[in-house]
């Protein structure tokens, strides 16, 4: 079975927020969004927005390109988000 790559960020999602011990809620208020926002993204209900995934992986204590570790064929899309996001890459 194939996963598009919400449902891979919303696997990734629930399990490091499961590593780190904490309830859906407590995570929420930590990451500072909506109990049901975190909810749609740990069931890949709807897509998110880059505000949110930032609130999400500083949370977590990750960079926001973790989130998407195990999308199938993307390394070169996640090396040049993880660059987007750095600051890396010249835009034209």
């Amino acid at each position: 079975m194939e996963h598009t790559y919400q449902k891979v960020v919303a696997q990734n999602i629930s399990n490091l927020r499961k590593e780190a011990c904490l309830s859906q809620f407590a995570f929420a208020i930590k990451a500072g969004i909506e109990v049901k926002t975190l909810r749609a993204a740990e069931h890949a209900d709807g897509n998110l927005e880059l505000s949110t995934l930032e609130k999400i992986a500083e949370a977590l204590g990750v960079p926001v390109v973790q989130l998407f570790e195990g999308v199938l064929g993307s390394s070169s899309e996640l090396n040049f988000l993880t660059d987007l996001l750095s600051g890396s890459v010249n835009e034209k």
